[in-house]
């Protein structure tokens, strides 16, 4: 899920404020506009879309986006939180870094959760000539 959407227990995303389709990855002809093809507004009938604030009709309620939590979801993840409501944990390694979206982002060779693995795959620079 792009933009902060967040992934449903059937695997559907669940698109923040602003954006639509089936990964998120469309923006809303309007900010305030929500859902599968923006078709709620937060604007009226008890939704709000404050902060990274995302509610849902009745049974979902609200949620934070991913990135955010506290009470409004005013608040950004700190240096090694991330997921929706900051409840994951990044324990980066080998230069890897915490993105409060996705987690550990990798550099170099490195991959894996924790950035704790290294690439299999080495490309080898070979000379060639062009005839």
């Amino acid at each position: 899920c792009y933009h902060g959407g967040r992934c449903d227990e059937d695997g559907s995303c669940i698109c923040p404020p602003g954006f639509y389709g089936d990964n998120c990855e469309l923006a809303c002809d309007r900010p305030d506009k929500y859902g599968q093809s923006c078709q709620w507004s937060c604007t009226g009938g008890g939704r709000t879309c404050q902060k990274s604030l995302i509610c849902l009709p009745d049974p979902y309620g609200c949620e934070c986006a991913n990135g955010y939590k506290g009470f409004d979801c005013d608040t950004a993840c700190g240096s090694s939180e991330y997921g929706p409501g900051c409840t994951q944990t990044c324990d980066c390694r080998n230069g890897g870094t915490c993105d409060r979206n996705k987690g550990c982002l990798c550099t170099g060779d490195w991959r894996g959760p924790t950035c704790e693995e290294k690439s299999k795959y080495y490309y080898d620079y070979i000379p060639f000539e062009i005839l």
